[in-house]
Formats: structure tokens, C-alpha cells, sequence
């Protein structure tokens, strides 16, 4: 049998048993043969516990080859199950739609055979009850009507990201003994369903580190658009073995905890997936965050509204450099337009600010973070509060940017609990050990995120 046509009547019903069998017992196999793709042994690993174990659950780093898995896991389930459905389903809607479907989309252009029916945007019918269907987690109630005599392989991305009521759903559509379930994703917070298969339940559970794949051990590219042995030293650089962002997005190991993390990495990630767009009505704020040592970098940070900008960084910039850079931002837009911008004054800063005053530049203003809290009774100092503020920016719905510092040094500071019973951050040294650099990036997002006084005032109030 050469492949698998929506017409079944023109192969026998041995031919189709023998072919689907084939196909079931050798994944691996089958896709280099069927679309020339060689997986890598971790690859392997994974595709051959889906054919042995009902449900499969992988915490990874980046860019280990998870999303072309997960599209020829789509094509292997409906050739060796006739009739049958994959659902593919993610945390967020545009996992689904641009990441994983164009992929299962490139496979059936690629396929040494014809596949038959070309693959919509996300769906692929070949026959009545046989078919692939992305669909989005919003509510639990879409994933019902999916059972199918011939099993079905429902296939969650970004994992972290799944509520239980989701996954609860999910169990009822794969509730017989021929269907499946792989969930895979980074591990981002220690905490809901993706954790807990980890701890509970009858799962298969691998881990898979960036560090791991051919083209970081080999020390050169094997596979295209794995990780890099570059990527990953750059990664150990900029956000240290002992933060969360390296043990999750480098190790696939869930952060030691988030309990006592201001900021986790889920929130961070829901905010880099974000599709959100600059409004013309919202006004900008600037955060300038001045490097002090050598190492450090000056960071600016403009947001406006719900919506941050690529972060500006420069090293080992003088007084009147970094005035110079906060000038041409500025420049960008029109002076009603720009509502404060935040410098933060201690040390060389107040260099700055002073310049950027005698220059004109009203709307500029030094923050001192060390200063008390405009909420003192809950926050021990202002850096704290502007930190949690920062906070509650993601939590309704602020836009990042791609940034590999910035993501990195968000998730990394803890607080406490004084004995005054207010909320405290680590000192500043202690989460520079962590990353073994500053968070200038974050530190820079946090100013320009602080309102002006008469506003933070009013906060406590509302």
C-alpha cells in the first residue's frame, strides 16, 4: 500500500490493517521514509512512548524539535488509525494556529506520497470521523463530541499553560483504551496540570534539556533550528544556572518554586505570546535604568499603554550619552504624547536627570526606589511596589517583547515578608548572583511602569 487515500475501498482490508500496523509499530521509521525527517534520539524517545503508554507528558527546554514531533505525530495517528481524530490544542490560540499548523501543513506538501486533501488553516478532514482539528482552550465544552471508534490523539502544547478543567475534558474524549494524550511544553511554574502529571496519575514522563540535542553536543548545527551550543552559553550568560528562567527554557526542570517569586515565568510567557497592539490614544512612559559598573547596561524602556517596546541598551555609556539617549527616544514622540519619564537617580543617574532638566526636559523624573512605598503599610520600599505593579500590568494584559534579558530577569527576584509584615524584594546583589548579571532590562520596565505620586495615591484607594 503507498499511501493513505480518502477512498479506502480501493485497498483491501488486509492491505489497510497491514499498512496501519506497520505504520503504528515503526514512527521513527516511518517518517524518514515517508518525509525524509531523521529524529533525534530524544525525538525517538518521546514518539515511541506515545505508540506504548496512553498518555505522554514531556517538560523541555526551547528548541528541541517539539513542534515538528507534534505535526508528524498528526500525520503518524491517522495512518495507523482509520478512522480517527488528532486534536491539537495549546495554551494560547496562536500556538495553534501559527506555530504547530503550518508545520502540519509544510509535512503534507513534503510527503514522499500523496496524503490526499490539502490541509486547511486548522483542519484537516480526510473522510468522515478521520481527521485533524486545532482547537482552542478557552472552554472546556470544545473538545466535546471528538470520540471516534478508531481512538483519539489529543496533543497539548505549551502544557504549562493548561488548566485542569481543560485536561479534565481531555480525559473524557480519550477516555478508551485506543486514544492517546501528549502534552509537552516548557515547564514554567510548579504549580497545575502539567505539574501534577509529573507527580500524579498514570503518565509517561520525560524530561528533555536543550543541552542534550546533537547540535549543542556536537558543538555545530546537525539539525536546523535546534538550540546552539551558542544559544545555550548566551543563555547561561545572561540569566544564570540558578534562575528560572535557565532551568526551564535550557534545563526543562520546573523552577525550584514559585511562592516566592514576584513575577513567574507563565505570566511572562502569556504576555511574549500576546498579539496586542499599540493604541494611538495611549499615552508613553519612558523607564531609564543608568548603568553603575562595568558590566551593567543603560536601559530604556518605553511602553505605551498596555504595550512595551523593543528595550534601547547601551554599555559603558558617560552622563551625557545616556541624557543623549533618552533625548532622541523622546524625539520619537510628541510632547503630549509622552506622560512621564522615569530615571532612576541613584548613583550616576542623577547625573541624568539633572542634565535632562537644565536641558529643558520637564517630564523627566528621578526615582529613587529605595524611598518608602506610596503603600507603606503593605510595601517595605518603593522598589517593591513598582515590582508588584509591574505585576498587576501583566496580570491585565501588558505586551512584551522578545527579549531574551528582559524575559530572564522579570522571573528572577523573590520577596519576603518583614517582620513589619510588609513585602519585601531580595537585595538587588542577591538576584545579580542568581543571573550573574543585573536585570537592568526588567529594572527599566518596573520605572517606567511607576505612575507619577498623585496617581500611585489614588491606587490605594480604588
Amino acid at each position: 500500500m503507498s499511501a493513505v487515500a480518502t477512498d479506502m475501498s480501493k485497498y483491501s482490508t488486509a492491505e489497510i490493517i497491514k499498512y496501519q500496523q506497520e505504520t503504528f509499530d515503526d514512527p521513527v521509521g516511518w517518517s524518514k521514509r515517508l518525509f525524509g525527517v531523521d529524529l533525534w534520539s530524544a525525538q525517538a524517545k518521546i514518539f515511541e512512548a506515545l505508540r506504548d503508554n496512553k498518555q505522554v507528558t514531556v517538560r523541555s527546554g526551547n528548541a528541541i524539535g517539539k513542534t515538528k514531533l507534534a505535526a508528524l505525530a498528526t500525520h503518524w495517528w491517522l495512518h495507523s488509525n482509520y478512522p480517527s481524530y488528532v486534536i491539537t490544542t495549546s495554551s494560547s490560540w496562536k500556538g495553534v494556529e501559527k506555530v504547530l499548523w503550518p508545520e502540519i501543513r509544510s509535512l503534507a506538501s513534503s510527503s514522499n506520497i500523496n496524503l490526499g486533501p490539502v490541509p486547511l488553516n486548522t483542519e484537516y478532514r480526510l473522510a468522515d470521523k478521520w481527521g485533524a482539528f486545532g482547537v482552542s482552550t478557552n472552554i472546556p465544552e470544545n473538545f466535546a463530541g471528538f470520540h471516534n471508534p478508531g481512538g483519539v490523539l489529543v496533543i497539548v502544547d505549551e502544557g504549562s499553560g493548561t488548566e485542569q478543567d481543560i485536561l479534565d475534558a481531555i480525559y473524557g474524549v480519550t477516555s478508551d483504551d485506543a486514544s492517546r494524550i501528549l502534552m509537552i511544553g516548557n515547564p514554567l511554574r510548579p504549580s497545575g496540570a502539567f505539574y501534577k502529571s509529573f507527580i500524579v496519575g498514570d503518565w509517561k514522563r520525560i524530561r528533555v534539556s536543550s543541552l542534550d540535542n546533537p547540535n549543542v553536543v556536537e558543538d555545530r548545527v546537525v539539525i536546523p533550528g535546534l538550540a546552539t551550543r551558542k544559544w545555550c552559553d548566551d543563555r547561561l550568560k545572561d540569566w544564570g544556572k540558578n534562575s528560572p528562567a535557565y532551568q526551564a527554557r535550557v534545563l526543562g526542570e520546573f523552577p525550584s518554586s514559585d511562592d516566592d517569586t514576584v513575577i513567574g515565568l507563565a505570566l511572562v510567557e502569556a504576555a511574549l505570546q500576546s498579539d496586542l497592539k499599540p493604541k494611538d490614544s495611549d499615552t508613553v512612559v519612558i523607564g531609564v535604568d543608568v548603568a553603575r559598573f562595568g558590566d551593567d547596561l543603560t536601559v530604556l524602556q518605553t511602553v505605551q499603554g498596555k504595550y512595551a517596546h523593543t528595550p534601547i541598551k547601551a554599555a559603558s555609556t558617560t552622563v551625557t550619552a545616556t541624557a543623549g539617549m533618552v533625548i532622541a527616544e523622546m524625539r520619537k514622540w510628541s510632547d503630549d504624547k509622552i506622560l512621564n519619564v522615569n530615571v532612576d537617580e541613584i548613583g550616576i543617574g542623577a547625573g541624568v536627570v539633572d542634565i535632562l532638566h537644565e536641558q529643558g526636559y520637564h517630564k523627566v523624573r528621578g526615582i529613587n526606589v529605595a524611598m518608602p512605598a506610596t503603600d507603606n503599610v503593605r510595601y517595605a520600599n518603593l522598589r517593591a511596589e513598582g515590582w508588584y505593579l509591574t505585576r498587576d500590568w501583566l496580570e491585565a494584559g501588558g505586551r512584551l517583547p522578545r527579549d531574551e534579558g528582559l524575559e530572564g530577569s522579570l522571573a528572577a527576584p523573590r520577596y519576603k515578608i518583614t517582620s513589619k509584615g510588609k513585602i519585601a524584594l531580595e537585595p538587588k546583589e542577591q538576584t545579580k548572583k542568581r543571573l550573574k548579571r543585573s536585570p537592568d532590562e526588567a529594572d527599566a520596565l518596573v520605572l517606567a511602569l511607576l505612575p507619577p505620586p498623585k496617581e500611585r495615591v489614588l491606587q490605594i484607594f480604588l
